[in-house]
């Protein structure tokens, strides 16, 4: 189905809509035109079903009720394949989203172009984004485009599937008010490059607390003006005897600021950790630039666990030499004003473990950032 031009408006107000069902579905709405759905929106419901919606061009927007709960909100990839594009200045409004729902489920979300928005309208600002559930999930936000959501999480999917979300392009922002989870139940991924910016005024958990020792949290910083900022930052966790490793790579001048506490779990045998390399930045609240120690001190958990690189492998920054290895700062004026920046010099990178260069092998893939 195609709705098309400014005077063109298609509503479903009671139920919901399936795209999908058992074949092939789609749905594009174009130039302006408008879709409005009351309730649940389902895309690729059954196993081998694909379910297509498109939303393309300033002006055209697609709206699902704000009042619509968790349980009725739009599933891409429910049981099947599905694909959700919001292009070149659209609008989708979503009460809740949920991305690669059941076993054997993939779903892949594109928000691309400037001006385009992927948003959550839900009553009382509760809006759930779930990238990965029992399936794998994809979210791409490129060239422009902005998700806002007030809190949800990336999971891998139950057969293994690595749930992964990039963030790519000058002006491209992920932003989730309350809480985002990197990793809530299995291995996930989330890649901020090439000038965008991931913001949460809440906190960001890199690896859950209550999965087991195999599961794998990682974010990647990469590129000029990339940034990673938010009020909370968890790398790695650990509760009821179970461990969850958490990595954040910083690297090639990209940000990472924290307005309060940053934790590192004490996990050792682990990859967990923060590696910084290539002029990777690293900045925290108040004025501790007189040494390393008063900068490390204002980190939780493990503060030796923030590492950079050498010819001989990651070394814990607390053996780095200063104006050798990496610079301190006190940064005045702008954005972070007040805040004490550690940024490690731009040298060779050691080999490192798998885990660790996970993110840098996926920087590079694909139009959107995605190896498929």
């Amino acid at each position: 189905m195609r709705i098309s031009g400014d005077d063109s408006f298609y509503g479903v107000y009671l139920g919901g809509s399936v795209v999908g069902a058992e074949g092939l579905g789609a749905i594009e709405v174009l130039d302006g035109a408008g879709y409005y759905q009351s309730y649940l929106l389902k895309l690729g419901d059954s196993p081998g079903s694909f379910g297509s919606v498109t939303v393309s061009g300033e002006g055209s927007s697609w709206e699902q009720s704000a009042h619509a709960l968790p349980g009725k909100s739009v599933y891409v990839g429910n049981a099947g394949r599905a694909e959700l594009s919001v292009l070149d200045g659209a609008d989708f409004l979503a009460s809740h989203l949920r991305i690669g729902v059941e076993l054997g489920s993939n779903g892949n979300v594109v928000v691309s172009g400037a001006g385009s928005t992927l948003h959550s309208n839900a009553f009382g600002d509760q809006g759930l984004l779930q990238v990965g559930m029992a399936g794998a999930g994809s979210l791409s936000v490129v060239e422009g485009g902005s998700v806002k959501f007030a809190g949800g999480g990336i999971s891998g999917g139950d057969q293994g599937e690595l749930s992964r979300v990039v963030v790519s392009g000058l002006g491209s922002t992920l932003e989730l008010r309350a809480l985002l989870i990197v990793g809530s139940e299995r291995s996930a991924l989330l890649i901020v490059k090439e000038g965008s910016r991931f913001v949460s005024p809440g906190s960001l958990r890199i690896g859950n607390l209550h999965v087991d020792e195999k599961q794998l949290g990682t974010v990647a910083v990469a590129g000029e003006n990339s940034l990673v900022s938010a009020h909370e930052i968890n790398v790695g966790g650990h509760s009821n005897g179970l461990n969850s490793s958490g990595v954040l790579r910083v690297t090639h001048q990209a940000s990472v600021a924290v307005s309060g506490a940053l934790d590192i779990a004490d996990l050792s045998g682990t990859p967990t950790g923060v590696y910084l390399h290539s002029s990777g930045s690293l900045a925290l609240t108040g004025d501790t630039s007189a040494s390393l120690e008063a900068f490390l001190d204002q980190i939780e958990g493990r503060s030796d666990a923030v590492y950079y690189p050498t010819p001989h492998g990651w070394r814990s920054i607390t053996e780095a030499t200063r104006g050798v290895d990496y610079t301190l700062d006190l940064i005045v004026g702008g954005e972070f004003d007040g805040y004490t920046r550690l940024t490690v010099l731009a040298v060779p990178e050691p080999a490192a473990g798998l885990l660790v260069l996970l993110a840098v092998s996926v920087i590079g893939c694909g139009r959107h950032g995605l190896c498929r």
